[in-house]
Formats: structure tokens, C-alpha cells, sequence
């Protein structure tokens, strides 16, 4: 029997390790699915949509996060062009 020490350092950079390629697995399922130039149109389309829709739908306390989470995904689509 052997008295292995796991190194909890080690185990979290396993972890990190695993979480990013699981990450980049699913941005290669989502760049399989569409150019990033058209993720960046579907974007623009869905945060139009939103837009428009928040006439009818009244104030949201959320519509700054929502842009930003936009803003967020439009640039990393638009990094996906350049690469």
C-alpha cells in the first residue's frame, strides 16, 4: 500500500485544466454551427429584436447586462474572424 499525497495545487489546475477543454470543446461545436461572421449577424439580429421589444415590454432593470453580455459575445466573434 502506498501513502500518495495529493497535492491540492495540482488538483486545481487538473480542475482548470478540464474546464478549458470542455470551453473550447463547445466553441468548436459553436464555430461548426456558423462562420463567426454570422454568429456576429445573428447577434445583431437578436439584440435588435430585444431592443424593439423592450418598447412593448416596459423597463428592464436587466437591459444594461443584457447589452454588455452582447457586447461581450459580438467582440469574441468578431476575434474569431481575425484568428
Amino acid at each position: 500500500m502506498s501513502n500518495q499525497q495529493t497535492n491540492p495545487e495540482s488538483a486545481d489546475a487538473q480542475s482548470a485544466d478540464s474546464k478549458c477543454l470542455a470551453y473550447g470543446q463547445q466553441v468548436k461545436e459553436l464555430l461548426s454551427a456558423s462562420s463567426p461572421d454570422a454568429w456576429c449577424d445573428h447577434l445583431w439580429s437578436m439584440y435588435g429584436g430585444y431592443v424593439l421589444a423592450q418598447k412593448e415590454l416596459g423597463y428592464s432593470a436587466e437591459a444594461p447586462n443584457v447589452f454588455w453580455s452582447f457586447r461581450d459575445l459580438l467582440f469574441f466573434f468578431e476575434g474569431m474572424k481575425e484568428k
